[in-house]
């Protein structure tokens, strides 16, 4: 198992200006961490959380991971602790090295998103609504949900290699759906080709690009490895962890 921890939701206005109040999310059913919003095939859930609680006050933390959240936001918010499935899970397992990289490169974000439902709303405000999952995402609409390991990082590690067995199942997914229009993939082509052409007008390490193939529809768009997407622009299938820590720690353009 690998340990995590951090800032599940916080007051703050997200990259759409909705607040989610504290003090009215029920957190009682808050059971799993699933990957990139998706909870509808096996290996989209990625562990478990262990302990949900809100935090109002510096006087609420319990411990050091407590209070490290606080420090970062000093205002209320759900502080969550769980564990990834590692290293039997290879999304989990992906999940794990983005979160170590994440750690290091505070430029490459990975954090958490609300999974659930909003019970009353007013304008902006949700007021009351309900927690059912922490999501594992490189763009969380609120930037202070932060993820954290819950291990020492000045130590030296090693990113885990996928056990052999799993390696030609994850390869070869076929269930494909949402499939782009012939007009989207040649814009996702025409894109290809113009992103590269600016990478190297621009003198921008080229070692720092990757291209990121989608798995559903098979385009691929090229992409700083400090600036990843969470899905495809041509069918806009969201990508796993899996598939973005492939497209970190791969050699450009292959």
């Amino acid at each position: 198992m690998f340990d995590i921890y951090g800032i599940l939701a916080t007051e703050t206005p997200d990259r759409v200006g909705e607040v989610l109040s504290i003090d009215g999310a029920d957190i009682s059913d808050l059971r799993f961490i699933n990957d990139e919003h998706k909870s509808d095939r096996c290996f989209d859930i990625l562990g478990q959380v262990k302990k949900a609680k809100k935090i109002y006050k510096s006087q609420d933390c319990e411990d050091q991971f407590e209070i490290k959240c606080w420090n970062r936001v000093k205002k209320p918010f759900i502080y969550i602790y769980g564990s990834l499935a590692t290293p039997e899970h290879p999304n989990a397992s992906a999940a794990e090295g983005l979160i170590k990289y994440s750690a290091q490169n505070p430029g490459f974000p990975v954090g958490f998103s609300v999974e659930g439902a909003t019970v009353e709303r007013k304008d902006k405000l949700l007021s009351k609504t309900k927690v059912i999952a922490a999501s594992l995402t490189v763009k969380p609409c609120n930037t202070e949900c932060i993820v954290f390991p819950a291990i020492d990082l000045t130590k030296s590690f090693e990113i885990k290699k996928l056990p052999e067995h799993y390696k030609d199942s994850i390869a070869g997914r076929k269930h494909f759906y949402n499939l782009p229009s012939q007009e989207q993939r040649l814009l996702a082509k025409s894109e290809l080709l113009s992103d590269l052409k600016d990478l190297l007008k621009s003198g921008e390490p080229i070692d720092q690009a990757t291209v990121v193939k989608c798995w559903n529809c098979g385009e691929a768009k090229l992409f700083m490895k400090s600036r990843l997407p969470n899905r495809c622009t041509a069918c806009s299938e969201r990508f796993s962890m899996l598939d973005l820590y492939r497209a970190r720690t791969a050699d450009p353009f292959m």
